[in-house]
């Protein structure tokens, strides 16, 4: 199977898994010992950061516990080798990390004085063991004969095999926890690439070492558009720049029409090696609340609920009250939030643009990684100074990742702002904790909808309208009650705050059936009433981007 490496290992904390004594016996036979039925008990996975550096697991056996604590920023010694201290026999899955698709194990036993020296496999694309020279049967290669007698648990290695691969059964099929704190393919700089025959003159070597050189970790390279695939993303493409050391995310313009082959196109492209999936809807998805729904159910259907997938949309989510991002973001949905935030072509300051996108964006729970401004607008290009500013407030704003659109608008002297040394924030700048959208009598759209949602997991019974009216102002003032806070009936700071600790009771607009945390009541709309509002204004002007 193909492992992302980067993202593999988080999320999962403990394993329990009995080998019985059928499976063992045929390696008894192989190996010359007498068998007896052991139990691997607890195996417990702590939450380790895989990457830059070497990962471990810790696996404690009835013999004992060993643990291989994470050793990171191996770039100035040889990680393949180094001395580790052992109890009992340990599963050591490596990651290198500057390679995405890499990953090794090795099954150690433990040998006199809990010392020995690991020996990290390397694997491309399939979970195999570590070759090992043969030698006669009933000698392992790892052990004699004579440390076999003194360490009893050397012989349960033919089992920590069997549980290492349901260990990786389990954890491979995680990434990243939701929100993006941890290491996501998000995380860093990256560049979005259009066309790839207009980039760096579509050589991909080019492409690569101008990356490497300018910092940049990721590359967004466009693989469908609506029900159409781009056959410029590919599986040989996408192995080349991992091979050098550059993560790939594929991209997809989504209009709706055709959700579910929308959605087959998205997985196509997974399924040629993509470390990520980003969702770029726009204008043509206002309203259609039951398309986005179906492209959600039947896009997780296919790539899985812990895939790596972000939506690219509207920056200032008030501006369009009939966007569905409580389904593009809900449960289920993208973990990871990539608004475009071109503040020139907006018209404001680079700070203004954060704020506001900060503010309506922050209640839908997802990391926000925002795509800043390279390419010419009708007022003009950003500056070099512009690109630093968005850069640094992106520190300050504690965003773990930025990127920009796009790699084929970007001249020489914004490469060289993308690229120049930035390691320190804004002073006295941070996302400040009033900064939320307040919500009252009156108020309209995707927020009241997310609002509604979150009031109906508190239990409220309450229609999803999108319509802040009665029956909501009343909902909010009896959670505030509930909760202590001052009863005015309107959703500010402090109100959202107790609210997304809630798990909301969403609506499956697309009547098919409920799913994990959502319901589809008899008779209900396929959208709420708030759908047919129109955009406020469209902050960002047409780039024709898809």
């Amino acid at each position: 199977m193909e492992v992302k490496a980067q993202e593999a290992l988080l999320g999962v904390r403990r394993v329990g898994v009995t080998i019985q004594r059928a499976q063992a016996k045929a390696s008894a036979r192989v190996y010359g010992h007498s068998h007896r039925a052991l139990h691997l008990r607890d195996i417990d996975l702590p939450e380790v950061q895989p990457a830059p550096g070497v990962a471990g697991i810790a696996l404690r056996t009835a013999g004992g516990d060993a643990r291989h604590h994470a050793h990171r920023d191996r770039r100035g010694e040889d990680a393949r080798r180094h001395e580790v201290q052992l109890e009992s026999h340990t599963f050591l899955p490596t990651c290198p990390a500057d390679r995405v698709l890499i990953c090794g194990f090795a099954i150690l036993p433990a040998l006199r004085r809990n010392r020995c020296e690991l020996a990290a496999a390397e694997v491309q694309g399939d979970m195999r063991a570590p070759t090992t020279k043969r030698r006669p049967a009933g000698r392992r290669p790892w052990a004699t004969t004579r440390s076999r007698r003194r360490v009893p648990h050397a012989r349960t290695a033919p089992l920590a095999l069997l549980a290492a691969l349901l260990i990786v059964a389990v954890a491979f099929s995680g990434t990243a926890s939701a929100g993006g704190k941890s290491h996501s393919p998000f995380r860093g700089q990256g560049m979005w690439i259009w066309y790839v025959s207009k980039s760096s003159g579509g050589k991909l070597s080019r492409i690569a070492k101008k990356a490497k050189r300018h910092g940049i970790r990721t590359l967004y390279i466009k693989s469908s558009d609506g029900t159409n695939t781009w056959d410029q993303f590919t599986r040989p493409m996408v192995k080349f720049f991992h091979r050098h050391g550059l993560r790939v995310c594929a991209w997809q313009y989504v209009y709706g029409s055709h959700p579910k082959i929308e959605a087959k196109r998205g997985a196509q492209a997974v399924n040629k090696g993509a470390d990520c999936l980003v969702i770029d809807a726009e204008t043509e998805y206002e309203g259609r609340y039951r398309a986005a729904d179906t492209y959600v159910d039947k896009l997780r259907h296919k790539i899985g609920r812990k895939f790596p997938t972000a939506l690219a949309s509207f920056p200032y989510v008030d501006y369009h009250p009939a966007f569905p991002y409580s389904v593009f973001l809900g449960p289920g949905g993208s973990r990871f939030n990539l608004p475009q935030v071109y503040w020139h072509a907006i018209g404001v300051s680079v700070g203004e643009a954060d704020r506001h996108t900060i503010r309506t964006n922050r209640v839908y729970g997802r990391g926000i990684y925002p795509v800043g401004q390279t390419y010419r607008d009708p007022g003009g290009r950003p500056t070099r100074k512009q690109i630093r500013k968005f850069r640094r407030l992106a520190i300050s704003f504690n965003f773990h990742g930025i990127s920009w659109w796009s790699w084929q608008h970007t001249t020489r002297k914004q490469w060289r702002a993308v690229g120049d040394q930035v390691s320190k924030g804004v002073s006295g700048v941070s996302r400040g904790g009033s900064n939320y959208p307040v919500l009252s009598k009156g108020s309209k759209g995707d927020l009241v909808v997310w609002a509604q949602e979150h009031l109906r997991g508190a239990g409220a019974h309450l229609g999803v309208t999108g319509y802040f009216a009665r029956k909501t102002y009343r909902a909010v003032k009896r959670f505030q009650r509930k909760h202590g806070l001052r009863a005015d009936g309107a959703i500010g700071a402090h109100t959202w705050r107790k609210l997304m600790r809630v798990k909301p009771d969403t609506i499956d607009w697309s009547h098919k059936g409920s799913g994990p945390g959502k319901l589809s009541p008899a008779g209900s709309p396929a959208a709420p009433r708030s759908a047919s509002l129109p955009a406020v204004r469209d902050e960002i002007p047409p780039t024709g981007r898809h």
